[in-house]
């Protein structure tokens, strides 16, 4: 999300209102950091037209509080984390995109494999089952499509995990040769990106993010952008083959959702028949009051297809899905939204 980044000088909490406590992005242990990044496309013009990349980038991991670097990924030929690029000078547009495993501890590791269209999948992670048909079925969080073909999992390295891929058993290898070293505690942190753009170094920092300790304190929201597509925010989707994440995108907010009485319809005749009925099953999400940028970021995925809120997809029913909150001096505003299933219909005949 290119609306994530802002310059060190510049802290987003510095800008909130009396009532506002400061704001950190949720993330899970088990989750990995996805950012976009757009670069201004002069930089590209001075070089020479093309996007700096393999050493030109590098990836740190940022002390909020000192403004020291908590630790170094380095260079992509580290593979302690993935990242491609797209440049279209038609449209202007310079953007990398990362996928950034944390390394809050050496406990977990990225497990990988692949697959193809029609595949039936078996995964298991400690006794907890994730079945679904490549191609067809959407594929269950924390389980991610990292390329096309390519699916990748983060998991404890205590965890039991077993694969079988359309019933044979599979052995999944590692996604990175370097999945470990602690970074950072539950303190607040930022990701910096550097591009080197001819001899001068260009930093980007991410806004604050900090660890959450419980899955029922937070929501992860999906949905995806077609090929060759540019977004409301800006944001341009390539290609999927070889892109990561396959133009979908990711987010996690702080909230929680409870379900909300179905809409049912009856249609009946002049002849008093019912010859037509359908229900429409419904959930609330209401979410922790967030600043305007964040809720920038999940109207941009609200606008996606196959929008999925902890890997159910729904319809939105809501046309404004942000409302003011009750604190007076807040400027912060909390998502409340009622979201739908499909309806199912039956149609009764004479």
């Amino acid at each position: 999300m290119i609306q994530l980044f802002e310059q060190t000088s510049i802290d987003s909490n510095c800008d909130i209102g009396p009532n506002d406590a400061p704001f950190t992005m949720p993330l899970m242990p088990h989750d990995h950091v996805f950012l976009r990044l757009q670069v201004p496309y002069y930089l590209v013009d001075f070089n020479g037209g093309g996007l700096p990349i393999g050493a030109n980038i590098s990836v740190s991991i940022w002390n909020v509080v000192a403004d020291t670097q908590y630790c170094g990924y380095g260079a992509p030929s580290t593979n302690r984390y993935l990242y491609n690029f797209v440049n279209d000078g038609t449209k202007r547009i310079g953007e990398y995109r990362f996928m950034i495993p944390l390394r809050l501890t050496d406990d977990y590791v990225t497990k990988a494999f692949t697959v193809v269209a029609g595949d039936n999948i078996l995964a298991t992670i400690d006794g907890v089952n994730y079945n679904w048909i490549y191609g067809t079925d959407s594929i269950p969080y924390p389980f991610l499509e990292y390329v096309s073909g390519g699916i990748c999992v983060r998991i404890p390295t205590s965890a039991t995990f077993t694969l079988y891929v359309n019933g044979s058993g599979v052995i999944a290898g590692n996604l990175f040769t370097d999945d470990s070293t602690t970074c950072f505690t539950n303190e607040c942190f930022r990701v910096r990106i550097g591009v080197q753009f001819g001899a001068v170094w260009y930093y980007y920092y991410t806004k604050v993010f900090q660890m959450v300790k419980c899955d029922e304190d937070t929501i992860l929201l999906q949905s995806q952008y077609g090929a060759n597509m540019v977004d409301c925010a800006g944001q341009f989707y390539r290609g999927a083959t070889n892109y990561l994440g396959v133009n979908n995108l990711y987010l996690r907010i702080a909230g929680d959702t409870e379900r909300v009485p179905s809409k049912l319809t009856k249609i009946i005749n002049a002849k008093c028949f019912q010859y037509k009925s359908d229900i429409t099953k419904q959930i609330r999400l209401r979410s922790l009051p967030m600043p305007s940028w964040y809720q920038d970021a999940v109207e941009t995925i609200a606008l996606g297809k196959n929008f999925s809120v902890d890997n159910d997809t729904y319809q939105i029913e809501t046309e404004n899905i942000f409302e003011n909150n009750d604190n007076i001096g807040s400027v912060f505003q909390n998502l409340n939204v009622i979201l739908s299933i499909c309806k199912c219909e039956n149609v009764f005949v004479c």
